[in-house]
């Protein structure tokens, strides 16, 4: 291909002036397609730990089942779990355990 060609005007017997719009065309074009995007919010992610434990197995087949069953993650699944437990709790006490705790591992 040599450089500085003009496609534009012709190219052997065929002329490419209705394939290739001019730049007025293009710029009209663009104008028309501009979209604003939609805005999208991002999720607040909660402050997490990595931490090692032990489960039984049989805990952590029944996690890994329910979060393949709803199509969810594992974490999202035990969070779950965690929370539903610590919600059962009396809020006294909750509050008394994680006061103690904290006391004694500052």
């Amino acid at each position: 291909m040599a450089k500085g060609k003009n496609f534009a005007q012709s190219l052997g017997s065929k002329k490419l002036t209705t394939l290739i719009p001019s730049q007025k065309q293009k710029v009209k074009e663009e104008e028309e397609i501009i979209i604003p995007a939609p805005v999208v919010e991002k999720k607040k992610k909660a402050n997490t730990t990595v931490t090692t434990f032990r489960v039984k197995d049989d805990l952590l087949f029944a996690i890994k089942a329910v979060a393949f069953w709803e199509r969810k993650k594992i974490q999202d699944v035990f969070n779950d779990a965690m929370e539903n437990y610590l919600e059962t709790l009396p809020p006294a006490t909750l509050a008394k355990a994680k006061e103690e705790f904290e006391r004694r591992n500052t």
